[in-house]
């Protein structure tokens, strides 16, 4: 019976947590911005009505799910009802639905976001020859009619000059 109680208990709660975080708050959403870009250092803001008090929660009980490309993950400026969360995002990072997840033991809150691939960043796998990467956009490198003769080389369209 006592285990029973406790099983129950624990259910009561993590529902009132759930229902708390999913239900549409008037106040704020629980998590914005929804959309982060692979490549950045997202600040995201989360939101509590107060049931949850994200002021006792420390860097040490958030995560991201799935973790890959994520470093540097903090939490700071929280209060009862809000905190911000930060973290590195490498741009090799992938596309998709992650979850931020807060478990304090008692209670585990998952608040979902995005992470959109940053496809203008030039990396190895999105720039492709005969492209080439400069300045982190993946462009035609210059064409020369005649090639240049070494040492020259082809700096614009038909502008052949000797690197400095």
């Amino acid at each position: 019976m006592i285990a029973y109680a406790r099983a129950l208990s624990f259910t009561v709660l993590l529902t009132t947590a759930f229902l708390f975080f999913a239900s549409g708050l008037a106040h704020a959403d629980p998590i914005t911005p929804t959309t982060v870009t692979a490549g950045t250092s997202p600040t995201l803001t989360i939101n509590s009505s107060g049931f949850f008090d994200l002021s006792k929660v420390n860097s040490s009980q958030i995560s991201i799910m799935p973790a890959s490309g994520v470093s540097k993950l903090q939490i700071s400026n929280a209060t009862p009802t809000s905190a911000t969360v930060t973290f590195d995002l490498s741009s090799s990072a992938s596309a998709g639905t992650r979850m931020l997840v807060i478990n304090t033991g008692d209670v585990n809150v998952s608040l979902k976001f995005t992470v959109a691939s940053d496809r203008n960043k030039c990396t190895l796998a999105n720039c492709r020859r005969p492209r080439v990467c400069e300045d982190d956009k993946c462009v035609l490198p210059p064409r020369c009619d005649p090639a240049c003769r070494p040492p020259k080389v082809c700096v614009k369209t038909n502008v052949c000059e000797t690197p400095k």
